[in-house]
């Protein structure tokens, strides 16, 4: 029983970290794409090197997957922390 919850939530979010980073891959790619035809119109400020335009992309990343991850790492801290509970609330008999 220390494990149904754990496994279920497991079971669930089964693919959750493919599809974060496929969404955070896209969200880079929507960000270059936007940005660098911006940096060649010269619509975007002048400190606005090639280097901040990638960093932008990767940010965009990183904050588009950590997004995705943050709702399943957060069903699995709350199933561990039922189990566990569960067995602690368990009398010598139960056992």
């Amino acid at each position: 029983m220390n494990t149904n919850r754990v496994d279920a939530c497991r079971e669930r979010y089964f693919g959750a970290f493919k599809k974060a980073n496929l969404v955070a891959c896209l969200a880079g790619i929507v960000a270059l794409a936007v940005l660098i035809p911006a940096g060649m119109a010269e619509y975007l400020p002048d400190q606005m090197s090639t280097v901040r335009i990638t960093l932008s992309a990767v940010l965009a990343y990183g904050l588009a997957f950590a997004t995705m991850m943050w709702i399943p790492g957060r069903a699995l801290k709350r199933s561990r922390a039922l189990d566990d509970a569960d067995v602690c609330a368990r009398t010598p008999s139960q056992i």
